[in-house]
């Protein structure tokens, strides 16, 4: 089963559930209501699906990056799994989805964070900079503020090219951390891995002179 961008044509493909999240959280990230009911009811949902299916729940939603330390005070079981891709690599796939979604260069897209909103006019190879910039903060902040035993970090590219060892490190961490997973199922030896030029060369090149200048890759 494929996704387009996060979404998927019927109830079994791949899903960011970002619908249910923005029941409980702002489109600033904050939690809408600070109050100990909506927190219970918030855990007793997850509850229930991993009670349906009789297994923990993973989630995969970008935008739960932004929510990181607020979802940890909620979930005290919580682990966070961290993605690492190279940068320009993830600029091109924003880009490109901003286009295919929107047809337009400038349409912010994905996880809106305070730079975004606090400068909505920057031109699209700038924004999409300091998006992402934004999100590796937001991270690299709760990852001191909550530990080191709340995360596991993994490169884009190794998942793609060794993916059978990457999944059994994933397990090895998280059965040390109190679950009990096995393998289920056929891994795949590798994933697609997406490098290289994927948008027009000068779009690649206003992107690349970007994080050339911030400093950082």
């Amino acid at each position: 089963l494929n996704s387009n961008f996060g979404k998927s044509k019927n109830h079994y493909g791949p899903n960011e559930f970002g619908e249910f999240w923005y029941k409980y959280y702002s489109k600033t990230h904050s939690f809408k209501d600070q109050n100990k009911k909506s927190a219970d009811k918030l855990k007793m949902e997850i509850a229930a699906i991993t009670k349906i299916f009789k297994k923990p729940i993973l989630l995969k939603n970008v935008v739960n990056s932004m929510r990181i330390e607020s979802l940890s005070n909620i979930f005290n079981n919580s682990t966070f799994i961290v993605i690492g891709r190279d940068k320009l690599d993830n600029a091109q796939s924003i880009l490109n989805a901003r286009i295919s979604l929107h047809n337009d260069k400038n349409h912010q897209w994905s996880v809106i964070t305070p730079s975004m909103r606090n400068n909505p006019s920057l031109p699209f190879y700038k924004d999409i900079i300091s998006q992402l910039d934004d999100i590796q903060l937001n991270i690299e902040c709760s990852f001191k503020r909550i530990g080191n035993d709340k995360f596991i970090f993994i490169e884009y590219e190794d998942l793609c090219n060794n993916t059978p060892k990457v999944i059994k490190s994933i397990l090895q961490k998280l059965n040390s951390r109190g679950l009990n997973l096995n393998e289920k199922g056929q891994i795949p030896r590798q994933l697609n891995f997406s490098t290289g030029i994927k948008v027009s060369e000068p779009d690649y090149e206003l992107l690349r002179e970007e994080i050339r200048k911030n400093g950082k890759s």
